[in-house]
């Protein structure tokens, strides 16, 4: 995706120890080095279904509402992956955020929290922020066992997957701006 080499071109890595006031962004640069296995996972896990350019929802739906394990099973793992996936996009967000403060970077003191906070410095569109602030909703209603309607998941997951990349090269894109570190 590119956003890993943007990270480590400025000095960091994704192994090796750090000073303590480096591991915010240490642990950033582990997250980043995370989304890729996730996002293939979930690409992968997406292919029974006809894959995310041509996704069969009907197919999906059935599958999920199996009593069969081997149906199920296959909505169950796109799903993990979809979750995970949205919880490395939340805490990007959380532990981006936490370390910019952290940094003194500009404007990041008045910023909203996790996709809105990226949205209030220009990282994220408002409209982008939104929907991925609707997929986590979407995301912790499915994780506490409140069952979304299925063609919401559905649509949550398939949105997700297009926005991963544009995502991380934002992000990218802005954790490459910070400074080194502080004193």
């Amino acid at each position: 995706m590119g956003t890993e080499g943007q990270a480590r071109g400025r000095g960091t890595s994704s192994r090796g120890s750090r000073p303590a006031r480096d591991g915010g962004r240490q642990r950033i640069l582990e997250i980043i080095d995370l989304v890729p296995f996730q996002h293939e996972g979930l690409r992968r896990a997406l292919e029974p279904f006809g894959g995310a350019n041509h996704f069969d929802g009907d197919a999906y739906v059935a599958a999920r509402a199996s009593r069969d394990f081997g149906l199920f099973d296959r909505t169950a793992l796109a799903e993990r992956y979809w979750s995970v996936l949205q919880t490395l996009l939340r805490d990007l967000a959380a532990f981006g955020l936490a370390e910019a403060r952290r940094l003194g970077v500009h404007e990041v003191r008045s910023a909203g929290p996790l996709f809105d906070g990226l949205a209030d410095l220009g990282v994220l569109s408002r409209p982008d922020a939104v929907r991925l602030t609707e997929i986590q909703a979407i995301r912790n209603d499915d994780q506490h066992m409140y069952p979304a309607e299925v063609r919401r998941l559905v649509q949550a997951m398939l949105d997700l997957d297009a926005w991963v990349a544009r995502f991380m090269a934002a992000y990218g894109r802005w954790f490459a701006s910070w400074p080194q570190s502080s004193a």
